[in-house]
């Protein structure tokens, strides 16, 4: 059993975040997450813009309209941005990088939206998994 020693911290962790595709097909996948702790996930936390919210737009009639694209793309964008700023990286095929970070959240919103939540609860109750 490994023994206790505070102010011995590690620069990163590694964990499977595990997800259900939209086909039903139970996927994982594999990062590195940067270590902070419980106040400075707080920090990191508070620093974050706010989730984008659904807004109204002018259409050229001057009508009110909501697009559900445009929430969605923000959204996505903002996920993003989160997950550039909580990973080292990833064991995917494609690279790490903000592009690539884009695409999966466009394309696999369960995966993004697992990313996130895992790093939340190994930060905020210093565990990962179940």
């Amino acid at each position: 059993m490994a023994k206790i020693k505070l102010g011995s911290r590690p620069k990163s962790f590694q964990h499977t975040v595990k997800f259900t595709d939209v086909d039903g097909t139970e996927m994982t996948a594999s990062v590195t997450y940067r270590y902070r702790t419980r106040k400075e996930y707080g920090a990191f936390h508070d620093a974050l813009p706010g989730y984008p919210q659904i807004e109204a737009e002018t259409d050229a009639d001057g009508k009110t309209v909501y697009r559900a694209e445009t929430l969605i793309e923000k959204r996505s964008e903002w996920n993003a941005n989160h997950i550039m700023q909580i990973l080292e990286g990833w064991e995917l095929d494609e690279e790490f990088n903000p592009a690539n970070v884009r695409q999966l959240c466009n394309e696999m919103p369960a995966c993004a939206e697992a990313i996130i939540s895992a790093y939340q609860a190994a930060c905020v109750e210093g565990r990962l998994g179940n």
